[in-house]
């Protein structure tokens, strides 16, 4: 995960924070945290509306400017090991994103960012 949240710390305009859950002994109980299912990194990243691309590849040549159909766009990355596959709680909440318009994906490497983040 150490590459790839360096990668997206390299590009313009993107924001990336990271989602931690689980839960920590307090005393004689678990605390739980964090939203169950919610992707390890998300953030957003600049968006061309009227092409549905990353601004960067807006081919209207707008210069950057964030104007008419320009504006940002959520995106979420699930982060797996190679091999590894999502549970049900985080499909159900990889539909929930998508649903709302967020561009989801689930990565194993900095290559499967840049196709995802269209870099």
């Amino acid at each position: 995960m150490r590459a790839i949240r360096d990668y997206l710390a390299m590009l313009p305009g993107v924001l990336t924070f990271r989602a931690n859950t689980g839960a920590l002994p307090v005393g004689d109980r678990f605390v739980r945290f964090g939203i169950e299912g919610f992707p390890d990194l998300f953030g957003s990243m600049p968006w061309c509306w009227l092409t549905d691309r990353p601004l960067h590849a807006c081919r209207y040549g707008h210069g950057g400017v964030r104007t008419g159909g320009h504006g940002p766009r959520p995106w979420a990355l699930e982060v797996k090991r190679p091999g590894a596959k999502r549970s049900p709680t985080q499909l159900a909440m990889a539909a929930t994103l998508e649903a709302a318009g967020w561009l989801y994906a689930c990565v194993e490497s900095v290559a499967d960012v840049q196709r995802a983040l269209g870099r």
